[in-house]
């Protein structure tokens, strides 16, 4: 049994309303288990074989269709890989804007970076560059390589 409250109509009353259902399905059990969310997810090996064609740049509907030649009963579809891809991206961020992410980084990576910000507090430009490169210029401050 499952116990499902509403609010009344009249809001000044501030009574609620119980109503009472059955615990039964809305409808029918899975003809096909194929169907059901759980079937659609990847093993832990499968993941890893996900994660590095993803970090080349392949598209989840190429990336599922060579997780299919190597495990020809997987019953994902590309648009499952782009959710399990995005939910790595949250668990990357844990809450912070991707912008900020970033900063972070550089400065754990002790990269040298400049931001610049219009009239209206927005960033309209980031100019970064690493240790090495800082290095590599002070060394060779004869030469100018723009990219």
């Amino acid at each position: 049994m499952r116990v499902q409250t509403q609010n009344a109509t009249d809001r000044r009353d501030k009574l609620w309303k119980v109503i009472r259902r059955e615990g039964a399905h809305n409808h029918d059990m899975f003809k096909d288990f194929i169907m059901h969310p759980c079937a659609k997810r990847l093993t832990f090996e499968q993941q890893i074989r996900r994660v590095r064609p993803e970090r080349a740049g392949v598209r989840p509907k190429e990336n599922i269709a060579f997780l299919r030649q190597e495990y020809a009963d997987i019953c994902s579809v590309s648009r499952d890989l782009y959710n399990d891809k995005q939910k790595g991206c949250k668990e990357y961020l844990n809450g912070r804007m991707p912008i900020h992410a970033l900063f972070e980084e550089l400065q754990a990576k002790n990269y040298r970076f400049d931001i610049r910000h219009d009239a209206k507090g927005q960033i309209c430009s980031l100019m970064f560059a690493s240790p090495e490169s800082i290095a590599y210029a002070v060394d060779f401050c004869d030469i100018v390589l723009l990219d």
